[in-house]
């Protein structure tokens, strides 16, 4: 039987691929949610962490009604005005910026920048009102993490591609309260709702990053670790793996020193977890590589990595097990993006890869 070309459909097959990867990567992920609450050693427990917005976040503020909470969320067209630039950014480490116009997008009623911009702007010619991307909380590559005390804290993400005049990667963290325990459950109010913000030096913007609650079992005090992220291109993200930390008392962020083997380049798009290591805390991530795979001329294949290196293995380096899928079996005349993934390890207490 002769051999399939598809070469004028590899876009396709490429498509297909990723979105089987994908699938079967989020049903693994969801299975390993089952395990949140874990002990991993001594006054170490790993809390239930969100990837990037693969999670509702209805689903994590469903302590509150918020049937009728929109009538709360109101705000005039000066509000939208002097709160609508999405790239305001604080001045302090934290700064609180509950703009009224920033704590209804956050809010029931809130919604994407485009509708902001409808709704509030200039009602006559919608276009006099692009010079800026419009602030909102419908995000992706956000990380949304509900605390042991019932708080749920967001940070960051990204709103719409740069083709889009509302394109923004945030730097900012929304903080939920954790509602009272009544019945019927407490309605959302603004008050319950806190946004800080922080200068791009001391946090630059961020998605696609991971956020891990940790706990020390000394000291007591909680942060969340926040590793990696795509950011703007240019960022220092996209060449280096940075490690942040939010302190979950007061908000602030330091950005951390890390030592031993890191992940080389910048990190994201890549899972968390917390876990022990001879009784001590650390992160474990795990990154996804990107390969290239081309099949050649006279049945031979070879991966293409993005440091440039290459291997060739045979033809039947054209079938690959992957979970929940079973064989898949690709012939084609083309380049095809593959994934391989890497494990690497934080070391909490010296911050060091190990």
């Amino acid at each position: 039987m002769p051999r399939l070309t598809l070469r004028p459909h590899v876009h396709l097959i490429r498509l297909i691929v990723n979105l089987l990867d994908t699938l079967s990567s989020v049903r693994a992920r969801l299975r390993a949610r089952k395990d949140q609450d874990v002990v991993l050693g001594p006054a170490i427990k790993a809390y239930d962490f969100m990837f990037a917005s693969e999670v509702d976040l209805n689903d994590l503020v469903k302590g509150y009604r918020q049937e009728a909470a929109s009538e709360l969320f109101q705000i005039s067209r000066e509000q939208y005005v002097a709160g609508r630039d999405a790239n305001t950014h604080g001045t302090a480490n934290p700064s609180v910026m509950n703009y009224p116009f920033w704590i209804f997008q956050v809010g029931p009623g809130g919604g994407t920048a485009w509708k902001a911009r409808t709704t509030f702007g200039n009602p006559g010619d919608h276009s006099t009102d692009l010079e800026d991307p419009v602030w909102c909380f419908h995000r992706f590559g956000a990380t949304f993490t509900k605390l042991p005390d019932g708080r749920v804290v967001c940070i960051g993400g990204e709103h719409e591609d740069d083709y889009d005049p509302d394109f923004c990667i945030y730097n900012d963290v929304v903080v939920f309260d954790a509602p009272q325990k009544s019945d019927p459950p407490p309605l959302l109010t603004p008050e319950y709702i806190k946004i800080y913000g922080y200068p791009v030096d001391i946090f630059p913007p961020t998605d696609f990053h991971t956020s891990t609650y940790f706990a020390n079992p000394t000291t007591g005090k909680e942060s969340m670790i926040i590793i990696g992220g795509l950011g703007y291109a240019g960022q220092a993200s996209r060449d280096q793996t940075d490690v942040y930390q939010l302190d979950l008392t007061d908000f602030s962020i330091q950005r951390l020193v890390t030592s031993g083997t890191s992940p080389t380049g910048g990190t994201s798009h890549h899972k968390a977890e917390l876990i022990a290591v001879q009784g001590q805390a650390a992160i474990k991530i795990t990154t996804q590589e990107g390969k290239e795979l081309i099949i050649e001329e006279g049945g031979t294949a070879s991966t293409t990595t993005e440091e440039g290196e290459k291997s060739s293995d045979e033809d039947e380096s054209r079938e690959s097990t992957i979970p929940d899928r079973g064989k898949v079996t690709i012939a084609i005349s083309g380049p095809v993006t593959t994934d391989r993934s890497k494990v690497f390890t934080l070391r909490i207490y010296d911050m060091r890869w190990i």
